[in-house]
């Protein structure tokens, strides 16, 4: 495990009152298993990436380690940490940030959401790759609605799911 962050990045990650955490499996050297990151809602107003690691696991144990070294060298805990849902990584959290709300990402609900529903759909019919990619791009469009408000972002699905262009 590579942990990578300054001095100033971890005093900044102990101002933060939001974690943002996520993992990329793609673009890591072959020796890992995943780059992981931990950004800070900085001033509560925008995204800062302050903690990268190189883990060689995504299971209970690695979690538990890396979140264990951050928590050792950042006072306090956040108020709020966001993550995807994988499991090892919240059971991690909930272990190490005891006082700390854990909340899930809406990108990464949708996501698995969607790509549980295409793996159903692929086992009934074979002709489904259109319909398929109409579905993704219409699902793309939906993380930008959670920044609208409630009645807003209703009327704009409305036009989305009616809309030719959308889905082109």
């Amino acid at each position: 495990m590579l942990i990578f962050a300054t001095a100033d990045s971890l005093d900044k990650l102990a101002y933060c009152e939001t974690w943002l955490v996520d993992g990329t499996f793609k673009s890591c050297p072959p020796q890992f298993s995943q780059i992981y990151s931990i950004q800070g809602i900085y001033r509560n107003s925008y995204s800062v990436p302050l903690v990268y690691a190189y883990l060689p696991g995504k299971d209970y144990e690695c979690y538990l380690e890396f979140f264990g070294v951050v928590r050792r060298n950042v006072p306090g805990e956040p108020a709020s940490i966001i993550s995807d849902f994988e499991l090892a990584a919240i059971n991690a959290c909930k272990e190490t940030f005891i006082a700390t709300e854990l909340n899930g990402c809406l990108f990464h609900m949708t996501q698995k959401k969607f790509l549980s529903m295409c793996r159903k759909m692929l086992m009934f019919t074979e002709d489904t790759n259109c319909l398929i990619m109409k579905a993704l791009k219409f699902v793309q469009q939906l993380d930008r609605l959670e920044h609208l408000p409630l009645s807003d972002s209703l009327k704009y699905t409305m036009r989305l799911s009616r809309s030719e262009e959308s889905f082109q």
